[in-house]
């Protein structure tokens, strides 16, 4: 079994013989894959938790392998946190607990007198393409040339 540990796991553990079962990562390909993987984990361990003080808790982990990826990207927690902000100021948070249903969507567009025009339509004009991809231009994939470009 391996697992990503916390950066001090010898000095807070008692468990004998700990010191030989512990090594550092061998390269940044691991590291990335053991972080990923502990998010995973932590964010299980958050779905399950029962408690408040649990909860806390696991979120804290949570946070704690976010601030470790962010690390290990070279990419700053202060700025992390700033990108978070901006987006929650433009677009909103998670907590008032909308739902995007498309059962509703399907049902609005039945009582509507104008067809909806279908969001990947790449040119925005095509009504009939509405529930799936029409045989117009705007879902055909671009043409190649003969070199492999577009």
């Amino acid at each position: 079994m391996r697992r990503l540990v916390r950066d001090r796991a010898l000095s807070t553990w008692r468990v004998p013989g700990a010191e030989h079962q512990v090594r550092p990562v061998r390269d940044a390909d691991e590291h990335r894959d053991l972080l990923t993987a502990k998010l995973i984990e932590e964010c299980g361990e958050v779905v399950v938790a029962k408690t408040p003080a649990n909860l806390r808790e696991e979120l804290g982990d949570v946070l704690a392998v976010l601030q470790g990826i962010a690390s290990r990207s070279g990419i700053s927690w202060e700025s992390v946190v700033s990108e978070g902000e901006a987006k929650a100021e433009r677009s909103g948070g998670f907590v008032d607990g909308l739902v995007w249903d498309t059962a509703l969507a399907t049902a609005a567009e039945a009582e509507q007198d104008e067809p909806l025009i279908d969001p990947d339509c790449r040119d925005g004009k095509c009504h009939s393409c509405v529930g799936g991809p029409c045989e117009h231009d705007c879902h055909r994939p671009a043409e190649q040339d003969g070199d492999g470009d577009a």
